[in-house]
């Protein structure tokens, strides 16, 4: 199935075998930026990774990607907000199968069009 890869910043689309041919890819590990309204919230280290995870669809995502995941991901950081932590159980209210592994490497590229990070 063709993978798509989202652009935030210019919220175009594009094909992932295009940003291969075509784009820059990234070889650096990418890390969270949290704002800072989260200074004093503690977060766990593999619930940063979900913030980095680029917004696609396709491939092991279906046809309508990974939104699910990222909106669940608002609802936590919301949380966190108010608790000053992660909930007890954070992983529970989330796709297990659409998690990334620590070691999994994901491939990242800048956007075509306007050219920042698509994470």
């Amino acid at each position: 199935m063709n993978i798509q890869r989202f652009c935030r910043k210019c919220q175009k689309w594009f094909d992932e075998k295009c940003l291969v041919a075509l784009g820059s890819r990234i070889n650096k590990n990418v890390k969270a930026g949290l704002s800072p309204i989260y200074q004093d919230v503690y977060f766990d280290p593999k619930f940063l990774l979900l913030l980095t995870m680029p917004i696609q669809r396709g491939g092991s995502c279906g046809i309508v990607g990974n939104s699910l995941l990222l909106m669940q991901t608002d609802m936590l950081m919301d949380e966190a907000k108010m608790l000053g932590q992660l909930p007890e159980g954070w992983q529970d209210e989330i796709n297990q199968e659409l998690l990334p592994k620590e070691d999994d490497i994901i491939p990242r590229y800048y956007c075509l069009t306007c050219t920042s990070v698509m994470i």
